[in-house]
């Protein structure tokens, strides 16, 4: 790998309902060479590891597991797993074993959105989810943030308006797991000219009123860069300077 490049993570498409609590999956193909094998960090740490994405679906239990297997192994490849409840009590279901990066995305992609749907937790989708980076340590609470790119200008308002909770027009909705202490929510609303302006917000989880940190644009690729910088970002201020938390019915 090149040093000079800097490593990014995988964007996927996580629907409502999952707990991520382990996500080092990196946007680099497992394309080896000679000297130094698999591709490594800037450290030259193996980013290759036997776990790569550990998420838990919080309804109904069922774990995944995705990572390569063959640790660091230009030989290994890789492998996604759900199982149903622990893996001290049950056998892993293989769902996918394969080299191809965009291939194992494509299974993750489509293993949690059926998981998500047969629990409940969301209905059929017309449209794709946006893809974002969601590090470990967040819950997606709730997710309508749809990829409308392919829509025309006439229907992206009526569709944005069939998928939107609340008074507040929300669409996707984060919380820090296992805490919920911070939470990261997504809205939209029109202004001049029937245009879409998106605004992201995090807030501690009891007190919306007091909100941390606030960005509002126009361009659906920029807001989603800025909801993975907020999936990063924390509050330095010594708790006794944080706003005292209030309960709060979501």
């Amino acid at each position: 790998m090149n040093k000079d490049r800097k490593l990014v993570f995988q964007k996927l498409q996580i629907p409502a309902g999952w707990q991520i609590q382990k996500n080092i999956f990196f946007d680099v193909e497992p394309i080896s060479n000679e000297i130094e094998g698999l591709p490594k960090d800037e450290n030259g740490l193996p980013i290759f590891e036997a776990e790569l994405i550990f998420a838990q679906h919080e309804n109904s239990k069922w774990i995944l597991d995705m990572g390569w297997i063959g640790e660091d192994d230009p030989k290994g490849e890789f492998q996604l797993d759900i199982i149903k409840g622990s893996f001290r009590d049950n056998d892993p279901i293989i769902i996918c074993q394969t080299k191809d990066k965009d291939e194992i995305v494509e299974a993750v992609n489509k293993t949690m959105l059926r998981i998500s749907q047969e629990s409940g937790d969301i209905e059929q989708q017309c449209l794709p989810l946006k893809d974002l980076i969601i590090r470990g340590g967040w819950k997606v609470a709730y997710n309508s943030f749809f990829d409308i790119k392919s829509l025309k200008e006439s229907e992206k308002l009526t569709f944005l308006r069939q998928h939107s909770r609340g008074e507040t027009n929300t669409i996707l909705r984060l919380e820090s797991w296992p805490s919920a202490e911070q939470v990261i929510e997504l809205s939209w609303q029109v202004i001049d000219d029937n245009q879409i302006c998106y605004t992201a917000v995090t807030f501690y989880g009891g007190n919306a009123k007091d909100i941390l940190i606030k960005f509002q644009t126009k361009d659906i690729e920029e807001v989603a860069i800025i909801i993975e910088k907020l999936c990063l970002w924390k509050d330095t201020r010594p708790k006794s300077k944080r706003p005292v938390q209030q309960s709060r019915n979501v």
